[in-house]
């Protein structure tokens, strides 16, 4: 499980003591993420589930490159590859109860997006693209929107790649 990073300007947000859960406290915007302490450097797959959110479209879950002392305010989509995206227009939304999944394999160099088991789509950037270091990001629209990290489908029941959306 990915530990996340509330960094010295981020007041937005509220991880509970296990970092297992994370509020957003602070007016609706996207103003401000939240980043993996650690940088992503190998394989690995990292899940979140809505516990609550005004309305579907108020998050955005996936990775971002950079150097996390210098990402401030709204990130660059040529910068991130998550399940939501301003400027393309190629979202799938989630809402209440839905499990979204990231997966980073840089071996095979794809960033893959779930939702509730379900390969959505194929990441419009590769990591080697996206370069070293790269993070999990998070950000969360509306005030009091909440998710919970977790395990919640084990990798091995994933649905393959057939019938994705690629871009």
């Amino acid at each position: 499980m990915l530990n996340w990073n509330i960094t010295h300007y981020n007041t937005n947000y509220v991880v509970d003591k296990n970092l297992t859960r994370i509020k957003k406290i602070s007016s609706n915007g996207w103003q401000a993420f939240l980043l993996s302490k650690e940088a992503i450097t190998n394989k690995i797959y990292f899940q979140a589930k809505v516990i609550k959110t005004v309305r579907s479209g108020g998050i955005e879950f996936g990775v971002v490159r950079g150097n996390p002392k210098a990402l401030r305010g709204f990130l660059s989509p040529k910068d991130t590859v998550t399940n939501y995206n301003l400027r393309t227009q190629l979202n799938f939304i989630v809402g209440v109860g839905d499990v979204i999944g990231v997966h980073v394999n840089t071996k095979s160099d794809q960033v893959l997006l779930y939702r509730n088991k379900k390969l959505m789509r194929v990441g419009r950037l590769e990591p080697s693209a996206l370069q070293v270091p790269m993070y999990a990001f998070l950000s969360l629209y509306y005030m009091d929107s909440e998710l919970e990290m977790g395990n919640f489908f084990p990798f091995h029941l994933l649905e393959p790649m057939a019938n994705s959306i690629f871009y």
